[in-house]
């Protein structure tokens, strides 16, 4: 149990240290721990408290894929295939553990019409950029279509879950226009780059809150 908590604590410190002083910095080892930390730490407050096996792929998954994209040159098209693949399978790991804990959704429709116009939405901002990388583009976006569908029909009590697909779907919709829209010198990046990343692990963190909790109290 204690170890679950130092979990939780390496977590949060390692997330504000790298929003806060390596996010923008140059690629570096340092810049690889602290932000691997974030998520490693997620990793050991599961474990800790015996969280579902597919959460703790999941969350192993996108460690993987926080290391590839602070490797150095994430904006390289290479490093971002493998960056996609990683978080595909995390996705994947997502729906899976969602889909144990299905309840159902009360109107279908709703559901299906947000997730189509999350998709549409990015398909239209990224269309003239992605023509050369359109496959694992769409890969991707079905990916995380599909994690949030069947967030939405999570029972009771993990529908904490749900607000954790919002933050994620948000994250991917602003660092879709960062990656293909913002030049990497962009003042903008300095406002976009902090909130995609505290979007990102307010995501990971709710996943992880919303698996644990209902064991832990």
């Amino acid at each position: 149990m204690e170890v679950a908590y130092l979990g939780l604590m390496l977590s949060v410190m390692g997330a504000l240290v790298y929003v806060s002083v390596f996010q923008l910095a140059a690629p570096s080892l340092r810049r690889m721990i602290v932000k691997g930390c974030a998520v490693s730490g997620l990793i050991l407050f599961a474990v800790g408290f015996g969280a579902p096996l597919m959460l703790i792929v999941a969350l192993g998954l996108m460690f993987v894929t926080d290391l590839v994209l602070a490797s150095g040159a994430f904006r390289t098209k290479r490093l971002m295939i493998i960056g996609m693949i990683t978080s595909i399978a995390g996705q994947g790991a997502l729906m899976l553990l969602f889909a144990q804990h299905w309840g159902g959704l009360e109107n279908w429709f709703f559901g299906l019409v947000a997730i189509l116009g999350f998709g549409l939405g990015i398909l239209t901002m990224l269309w003239d950029e992605m023509k050369k990388m359109l496959f694992p583009v769409m890969i991707y976006i079905s990916s995380i279509a599909a994690m949030a569908y069947f967030s939405f029909g999570l029972m009771e009590p993990y529908r904490l879950a749900v607000y954790g697909s919002v933050l994620f779907i948000v994250h991917a919709i602003i660092h879709a226009f960062e990656q293909f829209h913002l030049a990497p010198t962009s003042p903008y990046v300095r406002v976009t780059a902090p909130v995609i990343y505290l979007l990102y692990y307010g995501a990971l963190l709710i996943f992880a809150l919303a698996f644990i909790l209902p064991e832990a109290l």
